[in-house]
């Protein structure tokens, strides 16, 4: 049988784990961001999950945005945002925009190529950058739309 993914919680000065978090699927956690009154994003098993870091429970499972490789808490703005796959109409790569203080989800904003996303609070614009595609592919990326086929670019998205 598989080993359950967990979030594990650390001692630094003992330098131990002192809690296990179970995360619901056996696949693993992808990324982590802490946001308002100790909830996390969790993202793994292609999933994305609000947990309680104090005592490891999901708050919300979103099921509207698949987990990605990357998950932010903006404080500009009180948002998590994660990049994976639109659930809700098949827009492929989207940018999850998930509330912090309700753990909901808000939007999915079509984003084709990011994967690594930053944000700058501020100004609340969100800077993701996108690879250039493989020699043989063809460019589907965001970067493409805007006349920059082959290159790879940074998008900024922001607030209307």
């Amino acid at each position: 049988p598989a080993t359950p993914s967990y979030v594990a919680v650390i001692d630094p000065i003992k330098k131990k784990v002192t809690k296990k978090f179970t995360y619901p699927c056996n696949a693993g956690v992808n990324g982590l961001t802490l946001g308002p009154a100790q909830r996390m994003l969790v993202s793994g098993c292609g999933n994305a999950f609000v947990m309680n870091a104090i005592d490891g429970h999901i708050i919300s499972n979103i099921t509207q945005v698949a987990g990605g490789d990357t998950v932010w808490f903006n404080s500009g703005d009180n948002r998590y945002y994660v990049v994976g796959a639109d659930r809700t109409a098949g827009l492929g790569t989207s940018l999850g925009v998930i509330d912090a203080e309700t753990s909901q989800w808000i939007q999915n904003v079509p984003a084709p190529g990011p994967r690594t996303i930053a944000f700058y609070p501020g100004n609340n614009h969100i800077f993701g950058f996108v690879n250039a595609p493989a020699a043989t592919a063809t460019d589907t990326t965001t970067c493409a739309r805007f006349g920059l086929v082959g290159t790879g670019c940074v998008i900024v998205f922001g607030h209307f």
